[in-house]
């Protein structure tokens, strides 16, 4: 486990390339993003980020929203965080299902793997989709189905 202190970056994820391709090809395709969220290439969400403190590695705010199908396919991504949830490091989500508001605080998405590298500016985990988090994507994907990477940039401040 990395220490992480006064830290400051982005976090960036694609969520999945062939989700992405999908939802982008059809006729009625939006991606809003707010509260500091950004677009980066290949409809990527670029979100702040900054080191947390107990179980929580990253945190970071911002709110990016995909739509398609006449507004039946939405998918709200809020207010990411990195954290340790057991033995595992995850991806979670302010999850809002847009129904009845009765999702976790934050909503587990993937199981987090760091790839080794010697860039001591970045962490690149692979990402891993946890069963409770097959709905999200209309069950399209399988229990473990392996996500886009999430990359961690960060530069330290005094």
């Amino acid at each position: 486990m990395h220490k992480h202190t006064e830290t400051v970056g982005s976090l960036s994820w694609g969520i999945k390339d062939s989700f992405r391709d999908y939802v982008s090809r059809q006729a009625d395709f939006s991606l809003t993003v707010s509260d500091h969220a950004s677009i980066g290439p290949g409809n990527v969400i670029q979100f702040p980020v900054k080191a947390g403190s107990g179980n929580v590695v990253w945190m970071s705010e911002g709110w990016a929203v995909f739509v398609a199908h006449g507004g039946m396919m939405r998918l709200s991504l809020k207010n990411p965080v990195v954290r340790w949830s057991d033995l595992d490091l995850v991806l979670a989500f302010e999850f809002d299902s847009g129904m009845d508001g009765t999702q976790p605080e934050h909503f587990e998405v993937a199981r987090l793997v760091e790839v080794s590298t010697q860039d001591t500016t970045r962490r690149t985990y692979r990402s891993f989709l946890l069963p409770d988090a097959v709905g999200m994507f209309n069950e399209m994907y399988d229990p473990g189905s392996e996500l886009d990477v999430v990359t961690v940039a960060m530069e330290a401040t005094h």
